[in-house]
């Protein structure tokens, strides 16, 4: 059964955090390429055929396979407003990933008016370091204030950045209303899905756009909400996978040291 998320209950896991991994930033490849629509009914990826995404969870699980021992930065944004123009949700990040253990760094910029990022209630600058150890959080509130924290080792750093909210993304969109076209480019295939969905009850409207290549692995995801009613513009998020292997290990910044002073063990918190 398919289903689209309210745009309300959206933006706010997206405020509170909870954003994950979606969706999709420029192409990576270069130099002259060509689209053919492929229309054999053959697998294409694991959980993809021409017919679109028929195994969500296959297909994730690929992609963190992939990506579960090497290195790669996630970018992602999410945005929204309201009837009258006014930004109700703005947020956007960077993650860079280095091989298991050997470091994770998280930056996250959040706007909006959904909740209350502008009196204090959800961090508007969030950043995220570990080493494979304990995993340290600087939080600055809109004003001012910065809270640090000491989270357990793993603390989902790592796999929330491989895989995030891709899984859930994709469930919503199944082989109706879905074409799958096939991108060659300097010797790399890669598979275009685009989708969408209407709610049969909530009336709510939705597109994805899927970019994903022969081992599974996801180099960008778009989707698009868009409320009942038209009481909002569009919920529009993107998330995108490059560098894969590439990515040089992020050193440990300034604030951990901070943070490291400030918190305990046990994991409590301390304002700076």
């Amino acid at each position: 059964m398919r289903r689209t998320a309210g745009l309300v209950l959206v933006v706010a896991v997206v405020l509170a955090g909870c954003s994950g991994v979606l969706d999709g930033g420029s192409s990576e490849t270069t130099g002259p390429s060509t689209a053919n629509e492929t229309t054999s009914g053959e697998r294409l990826a694991p959980g993809l055929t021409d017919a679109g995404v028929v195994n969500a969870s296959a297909l994730v699980a690929a992609h963190e396979s992939v990506l579960g021992n090497q290195s790669f930065t996630r970018t992602t944004n999410a945005t929204a407003r309201t009837a009258n123009g006014s930004v109700l949700v703005d947020t956007s990040s960077v993650v860079r990933v280095g091989p298991p253990g050997e470091g994770l760094d998280s930056v996250v910029e959040q706007r909006g008016s959904a909740t209350s990022v502008a009196t204090g209630g959800v961090p508007a600058h969030r950043e995220v370091w570990t080493d494979g150890g304990p995993v340290f959080v600087n939080n600055t509130y809109a004003n001012g204030t910065t809270r640090y924290e000491r989270l357990p080792a793993d603390a989902s750093g790592r796999s929330g950045a491989v895989s995030g909210g891709v899984e859930y993304a994709l469930e919503a969109y199944g082989p109706a209303n879905t074409s799958v076209n096939e991108r060659r480019s300097n010797g790399s295939t890669r598979y275009v899905v685009t989708s969408d969905t209407n709610g049969t009850t909530t009336g709510a409207e939705s597109s994805l756009r899927l970019v994903v290549d022969e081992r599974g692995v996801i180099h960008e995801l778009r989707t698009e909400t868009s409320p009942a009613g038209n009481t909002s513009s569009p919920l529009v998020r993107t998330a995108a996978f490059s560098g894969v292997g590439t990515t040089e290990v992020p050193e440990r910044p300034a604030w951990v040291g901070t943070a490291m002073n400030r918190t305990a063990p046990n994991g409590t918190t301390a304002s700076g």
